[in-house]
Formats: C-alpha cells, sequence, structure tokens
C-alpha cells in the first residue's frame, strides 16, 4: 500500500470524493482504488492492491515446456467497440458540475488522427476525479485499452504457476501469437550452451532468453558455437545449466532484434486444484502507457445530454469486447518438441464465445 501511494504521488494521482449517504464499504474501496489506476486485492492474504504500472521487469517465461498441453487458448475482440472514449468527472472550477473530457482510440502505433470523426462513443463516469490533468491521462488511458487490449491469452499451468499473482509481467512465447523458435537445453557450460537441436542464426544480431531452473531470467546476445546445437553467449550464465538441477529444466527462447517476445500482465488467477493453476493476460505494450499524455480534449458538457455524440453510458470503467470474441485453442507441443505450435495432430479451432 506504501509503494502504490508514493506511486500515486509521484504520478499526482488523487481521490476527492464526498461520502454524503452510506455506502457499501467495497464499493468506496473500489472508488479509491480506481482514482489510483488499481483495484483492490486479497492475494497476498491481507488488504492490498494491484495498481496498473508501467515498465515491469518481466518474473517469469511462458513456454511450451511449462504450461499444460493443449491449455493456451486466445481470444480476440470481434465485435465493433468504441473509437471514443468519453470521461465524465466533477469539476471544481464549474460549481462541481460533471465536466466531460474525450478520447478517440488511438491505432495500432498509438498514433491519433485529429481529423478522424468519431462513429461511436463510449461513456464513463468516474466517481472520485476532480483534476483535470488526471481525467485526461485517464481517458487517454481508456481509449487505448480498447486498441492494445483486445487480446486475451489464457493458459494452465502445474506448481510453477502458484508463484505467479494478478499484476504480474510475464514472457509469453507461443506460436499462437510469435514465430519464435523455442525449446529446452541439453547441456553446455555457463559461456556455451547446448540446445536441443540444431538452429540457424538469421543475419544480423540474435539474443537469448532463458528461464534458468531456479526461476531467474537471463538475457544474452549470442553466436554460433563449436557446433550447430550450441551457442556461445555474449554474458555467460551465472553457473553452469545443470548447477541447480538438469539442463532440460532451463527454457529458452531464440530470437532477433525483429521478433522480440512478447510481454504480458496477468489480470486474473483462478486455482484449479493444489497444484494448477489457470491464467488470464493481457498484452503488456508501451502505447498503452504512452497514450496517459494525450493532449486533452474538455467538452465542458454533459455527453449524455441530448445533441451529444452517440453514447453508452456506464458507471465504472470501459473494457472492450464485451458483446464478443472469437477464440483460438492450440495442443501445445510437449516439452521435448522444437517449435511450438509444432505438435502433432495440434490445430486451431476459431470458435464464438464471451469473456
Amino acid at each position: 500500500m506504501r509503494s502504490w501511494g508514493a506511486w500515486c504521488d509521484a504520478n499526482s494521482l488523487a481521490c476527492n470524493y464526498l461520502i454524503d449517504r452510506e455506502q457499501d464499504v467495497d464499493a468506496i474501496l473500489r472508488i479509491v482504488a480506481k482514482c489510483g489506476r488499481a483495484s483492490p486485492s486479497w492475494q497476498t492474504g491481507k488488504f492490498g492492491v494491484v495498481y496498473d504500472q508501467a515498465n515491469q521487469t518481466p518474473i517469469g517465461m511462458i513456454h511450451p515446456g511449462n504450461i499444460i498441453d493443449g491449455s493456451f487458448g486466445v481470444e480476440w475482440v470481434d465485435a465493433k467497440v468504441a473509437d471514443e472514449v468519453a470521461l465524465r468527472y466533477m469539476e471544481p472550477a464549474k460549481d462541481w458540475q460533471w465536466n466531460t473530457i474525450r478520447r478517440k482510440v488511438p491505432d495500432r502505433n498509438g498514433n491519433i488522427d485529429p481529423n478522424a470523426t468519431p462513429v461511436e462513443t463510449v461513456t464513463v463516469t468516474r466517481h472520485g476525479l476532480t483534476d483535470t490533468d488526471q481525467a485526461a491521462s485517464d481517458a487517454g488511458l481508456l481509449a487505448a485499452a480498447h486498441r492494445f487490449h483486445k487480446r486475451r491469452m489464457d493458459w494452465e499451468m502445474s506448481a510453477e504457476g502458484l508463484a505467479l499473482r494478478r499484476g504480474n509481467v510475464v514472457w509469453v512465447n507461443n506460436s499462437l501469437i510469435d514465430g519464435g523458435e523455442v525449446g529446452l537445453l541439453a547441456g553446455g557450460t555457463a559461456a556455451e550452451v547446448q540446445l536441443d537441436r540444431e538452429v540457424t542464426l538469421p543475419a544480423g544480431r540474435n539474443w537469448i532468453l532463458l528461464r534458468l531452473a531456479d526461476g531467474a531470467m537471463h538475457t544474452s546476445e549470442v553466436a554460433a558455437g563449436s557446433a550447430a546445437d550450441r551457442l556461445r553467449l555474449t554474458t555467460p550464465l551465472p553457473a553452469a545449466p545443470d548447477a541447480h538441477g538438469p539442463a532440460f529444466d532451463v527454457l529458452w527462447r531464440l530470437y532477433d532484434s525483429a521478433d522480440p517476445p512478447k510481454k504480458a500482465k496477468i489480470v486474473a488467477v483462478e486455482r484449479l486444484t493444489d497444484r494448477e493453476v489457470r491464467l488470464v493476460a493481457i498484452d503488456e505494450v508501451a502505447e498503452y502507457y504512452d497514450a496517459a499524455t494525450q493532449s486533452e480534449s474538455v467538452d465542458g458538457r454533459d455527453p449524455t445530454l441530448p445533441g451529444s455524440s452517440t453514447s453508452r453510458p456506464s458507471s465504472g470503467g470501459s473494457r472492450p469486447g464485451t458483446s464478443g470474441c472469437c477464440r483460438w485453442r492450440w495442443c501445445s507441443p510437449s516439452t521435448r518438441s522444437g517449435r511450438a505450435g509444432r505438435s502433432a495432430g495440434g490445430a486451431a479451432r476459431p470458435s464464438r464465445c464471451g469473456w
């Protein structure tokens, strides 16, 4: 909670809410948390929050070698989503009346077309917000979520997944979302690792991302080694691959500058058994957080009144994809397979579903 408070101070986030009637305690906590771009959480065993912090260091690697076979799935929004967000907040300079800030949904590169005319607007009412700059930043993030959070990934893991929590950022490697080469180590030394198969390095600079047996992450630029299945590390490992267990407990992902691993933020954790867990994640991209600094547009009118843009009032937040999505699921390869998505008989199966 203290780290969240310090983060809110650093980002000029505050909640200014008058409790003038009987309300549920949980509802009040959610209003306060939402003003700080957070949500309440009991995942540590005591009350806390998970807040939307940028530039988090990934703490793990999701890989065909550590997820339950056939459990990785992807959901894409296939319904029309809003192309503008209108955020309503209390404006002290207008005698504490509702004011509105509008944000257009950015393109895939995070850019805004100033000449675009919004066709559909979603309206969000944010209680506790009384600062124009803070409201502008929140509106920008809500609009960016309509672009950058349209894809959701879910998978199941055994005991290793029990250490992951909502809000954690991880590397995700699967043929449904990228085409990188993945596998397990077969041996080697701290300076030259042996892969479980031969590889050909593309022209240019190449890197390897390793999830070590103790859970630590290691990244190094690589060059061809003494054999076709070996790579020399520019940054050596802390110890030999088999120092803390069998070498095949170390997962690897090979990539070049044009195909870096994908980051994802975990947004839901469901305990299935005492040793299995299901996790849901969204894409973690810098363009989403950059939207907090878009230039502001203040209407000074209530968007739900006649003459405003088409709107769908909401009392809490805005999330894309509430009306439908398209889902794919892949039979992941076994832990001894080569490239992700090459399992025998594995096939993507599109189907209709809801969030």
